[in-house]
């Protein structure tokens, strides 16, 4: 029970240690914009991202592919209800990938 305790003291320490550290190479990589800002997408946009991370983790590019692939598929059936919901969902799951929102724009365009 000592050594779960000073394991944990431990931890906790260096936990506290190097707190400070990784805040301050978060910041200098964000002013060499090697990292982007947090996106500020109020209570509601937020939620349905912390959601959808918490629910799909590092599977979220794979999945918004799938969406994509299947937005085009019903672009190709000109079924236009369809690909503006499954865009909406791709945008979702990655919505710092310009790719897909020039993607849904096109599609819903022409």
């Amino acid at each position: 029970m000592k050594r779960k305790l000073q394991a944990a003291a431990v931890l906790l320490i260096f936990g506290v240690l190097k707190l400070p550290l990784e805040q301050r190479v978060t910041h200098d990589l964000r002013t060499m914009h090697l990292v982007d800002e947090p996106l500020h997408l109020g209570v509601k946009g937020n939620m349905g991202q912390m959601g959808l991370a918490a629910a799909f983790g590092g599977l979220r590019g794979l999945i918004a592919t799938v969406f994509q692939l299947r937005a085009h598929v019903e672009f190709t059936r000109v079924n236009w209800a369809q690909v503006d919901k499954y865009y909406g969902f791709v945008t979702q799951l990655q919505p710092r990938n310009a790719r897909y929102w020039e993607e849904a724009s096109w599609h819903m365009a022409y």
